[in-house]
């Protein structure tokens, strides 16, 4: 009799469930969010004066097309991670790290030598590409944050680190077209290192947030 009035006084309780979007809808509306985000970076810091010369540069498309790949991938992952039987297999658990680490070695590749050091000790102080990066990285992380507090993440550190390499991600991404300065040593130093530095901070106050819902 007890385990029927618990129950009876469960479902009295219960509200109605809700029902998030499919994982397509919430991925295409993340991208919205991004290009906002980016547009919004562009207008405000300007985009760079050889951007026509740019887009006819294999490498330069080659640098943004693996910058967008990172940010699409690791969004689906977090994004699948909050929703508990979608995760991806161990086989594709790593995608976005696989393409990080591809642009970090497109960064590295003309670098490679005995002067390699110095030409990354000899990269000027820029700190603009940073904090613009964080910048632009803000509005997509957020989305992403408050989306996965709506599912039922359980891997909180990792899902969170998949969401703030993806925020991160469309950052870099923005400051590839606002930053005047192609050098592979100045991109490493000032717009892979910092998208690390910001994937870390906001994966550990994404954890945080997730934790407490």
């Amino acid at each position: 009799m007890q385990t029927e009035l618990l129950i009876a006084r469960l479902a009295r309780q219960a509200g109605p469930v809700r029902v998030n979007p499919p994982l397509n809808t919430v991925c295409t509306h993340w991208l919205l969010v991004s290009v906002v985000s980016v547009a919004a970076g562009l207008w405000y810091y300007g985009l760079r004066r050889d951007v026509a010369a740019q887009l006819a540069s294999a490498e330069f498309l080659a640098r943004a097309l693996v910058t967008t790949l990172v940010a699409v991938f690791a969004a689906r992952h977090a994004l699948r991670w909050g929703v508990p039987g979608l995760e991806p297999d161990r086989r594709r658990r790593y995608v976005p790290e696989l393409a990080l680490v591809t642009w970090a070695c497109l960064l590295m590749a003309p670098l490679v030598g005995v002067a390699m050091l110095d030409r990354i000790a000899a990269v000027r102080w820029h700190p603009a590409c940073a904090w613009q990066l964080a910048a632009v990285a803000v509005l997509p992380a957020s989305w992403l944050c408050w989306q996965l507090r709506r599912a039922a993440p359980y891997e909180l550190l990792w899902t969170s680190a998949q969401a703030a390499l993806a925020s991160a991600a469309v950052g870099a991404l923005a400051v590839q077209w606002i930053c005047g300065l192609n050098a592979p040593a100045h991109q490493l130093v000032w717009h892979l290192a910092p998208l690390l530095a910001v994937t870390a901070v906001l994966a550990l106050a994404g954890r945080l947030l997730l934790r407490h819902h």
